[in-house]
C-alpha cells in the first residue's frame, strides 16, 4: 500500500524534528558538590575551592559547604564553631600553590622581581552574626616550592569585612591608603611575617583590586623581600564563631609578568 499524503507529512515532521533537536546545543548544568569533609578540594578551571578546616585541635565543631563545580562559587551552609577569638577554619578559593597543592595552569609561584601587575575581583554575602573575617590571603615563599609550607616567607591578608571580636595577629601599625581605600595595618611574626590590612570602611565586593599596591607597600616597609616568590592568591572567610551562611562569588585573579606580557589566562570559569 502506498503511503498517503498525511502519513508522508507525519514522517517528514518526525525526521525534521529529530534533526532540529540534534542541532540544539545542550547546556551543561553545573553540579553542586555538597561536603562536610574537613579538608576537601574541588578543582574548577584554573582555581581550587578548599574546605580547609585546619584547627580542629582548638576549635571543635562542624562546617559544610556547597560548591558550584562550574563557577567556583561556594556557600558555607553550616558552621557550628564557637571558639572566638581563635580561628577554626578558612574555607576558600585559590589560584597558585597552596602548601604544595597547585591549581591547574598557574604561573605561580613567580619571583616578585618578575611580577609586574596583580589584580583581583571577588564578591560575597556574609551573615550578620558570629565572629569572622572575609579576607584575601596572599602567600609569599622564599623558594619556588611550597611543599614544605611558607616558613620564613610571608602571609599578607586583606580584610574586606569582619565582625564580632575578630582581630588579626601581630600589632597595630597605623592607617595607610592603598588603591584609593583607607586601611588599618597590622604586622608581626608568627613563624613567618604576618601582615594584615583591615578595611576602615568594610565592603562586600571589590573589582580589579590592585594587589601590587599592597605588595609594594610591604616591600617599602621591609615586610617582604624582592627575592621571594608570590605563591598563591586566596579568598575566603576565617570562621571563629558561627558565620553561616556565607556565599563567595565571582573570584578571579589576573597576573602580568615581564615587560609587556599579557595577563595570565585565569578567567572566572563561568557565571
Amino acid at each position: 500500500m502506498k503511503p498517503t499524503g498525511a502519513s508522508m507529512e507525519r514522517s517528514f515532521r518526525k525526521t525534521f524534528l529529530f534533526f532540529y533537536l540534534t542541532l540544539i546545543p545542550i547546556a551543561v548544568r553545573a553540579e553542586t558538590v555538597s561536603t562536610c569533609a574537613p579538608n576537601a578540594n574541588v578543582t574548577i578551571g584554573a582555581y581550587v575551592v578548599g574546605t580547609n578546616y585546619w584547627n580542629p585541635g582548638t576549635c571543635k565543631g562542624r562546617q559544610c559547604l556547597d560548591i558550584d563545580d562550574k563557577t567556583g562559587n561556594f556557600t558555607v551552609t553550616t558552621s557550628t564553631f564557637s571558639c572566638a577569638p581563635n580561628v577554626a577554619s578558612y574555607p576558600f578559593i585559590y589560584y597558585g600553590s597552596h602548601f604544595g597543592s597547585v591549581s591547574p595552569g598557574t604561573v605561580l609561584p613567580l619571583g616578585l622581581a618578575d611580577v609586574k601587575a596583580v589584580s583581583t575581583s571577588w564578591s560575597f554575602i556574609a551573615a550578620d552574626q558570629g565572629s569572622w573575617n572575609a579576607a584575601y590571603d596572599v602567600w609569599f615563599s622564599k623558594g619556588a616550592s611550597t611543599a614544605g609550607g611558607f616558613g620564613g616567607g610571608a602571609e599578607l591578608m586583606i580584610w574586606l569585612n569582619y565582625r564580632g571580636n575578630a582581630i588579626p595577629a601581630g600589632k597595630k601599625i597605623g592607617t595607610v591608603t592603598v588603591d584609593g581605600m583607607s586601611w588599618t595595618l597590622w604586622e608581626g611574626p608568627i613563624g613567618w611575617n604576618y601582615i594584615a590590612y583591615l578595611a576602615d570602611k568594610p565592603v562586600n565586593s571589590v573589582k580589579n583590586l590592585d594587589l601590587m599596591g599592597f605588595i609594594n607597600d610591604c616591600l617599602s616597609r621591609g615586610y617582604l623581600d624582592r627575592s621571594w616568590y608570590l605563591a598563591a592568591v586566596e579568598a575566603g572567610i576565617e570562621l571563629r564563631t558561627g558565620g553561616a551562611p556565607f556565599a563567595s562569588n565571582s573570584f578571579s585573579v589576573s597576573i602580568k609578568k615581564g615587560p609587556g606580557a599579557k595577563p595570565s589566562p585565569t578567567p572566572v570559569p563561568g557565571k
